[in-house]
């Protein structure tokens, strides 16, 4: 659950039941109080429960893929985290605003139902893994960077350090505006551990949904 300090890493710790970020002087969290930003919710749900970091890039209107890190799941009815399944290293979200209608987010990741499910940026491996980092679109298709993460050789069981930066791979999905069961996503190296990609610090899509009177 430990990642290499970033100042332009934007790390967003998800662990609670419904964690709705609040600015000074709204109602309630994530209600549309006087002087509150709508911004958007990650409640435990589909058997998602949690995860440690987070960007986001905007699709359309009202809609966002948000790319989460190390992730909590368990079955789609699983509440607590304390009985998670296991943890995949990686899932992503979609985000929906619709004024007058409210929020919603929608997880994926693979194999949701299986004992052992997997991360949504998959190596095959449970000794190698996928880190999203910051993304953008051009079109229908989505470019990111994946950090590429490793078992650390002679890393003890208690070293929660126990791994290591081995690159970064480059990710296409050449059809984002699809559901992400379908995207057809394809990689390339992109740099290898002695040089890591520079993304940019800017703020989480958000979107409007309601009206300030």
């Amino acid at each position: 659950m430990k990642r290499p300090a970033s100042t332009s890493t934007i790390i967003v710790l998800l662990l609670t039941h419904s964690l709705a970020w609040q600015v000074p002087g709204s109602k309630n969290p994530g209600s549309p109080g006087k002087d509150a930003m709508p911004l958007p919710v990650f409640p435990y749900a589909e058997g998602w429960l949690g995860a440690d970091d987070a960007y986001s890039v905007p699709l359309a209107e009202g809609k966002s893929i948000w790319l989460f890190g190390d992730t909590f799941v368990g079955d789609p009815t699983t509440k607590l985290r304390s009985k998670s399944k296991t943890m995949v290293r990686n899932s992503v979200g979609i985000s929906t605003c619709v004024p007058g209608k409210g929020r919603s987010m929608q997880y994926f990741w693979r194999n949701p139902r299986a004992a052992k499910p997997r991360s949504f940026f998959d190596t095959g491996t449970d000794d190698v893994w996928y880190w999203p980092l910051d993304g953008y679109r051009d079109g229908d298709v989505l470019y990111l960077p994946l950090m590429i993460v490793r078992n650390k050789p002679g890393a003890s069981p208690n070293d929660v350090f126990g791994f290591e930066i081995a690159g970064t791979k480059w990710a296409k999905v050449s059809n984002v505006s699809a559901p992400p069961e379908q995207w057809r996503i394809s990689l390339r190296d992109l740099t290898n551990a002695d040089l890591w990609p520079v993304h940019r610090s800017l703020p989480m899509a958000t979107t409007s949904c309601f009206t300030r009177r």
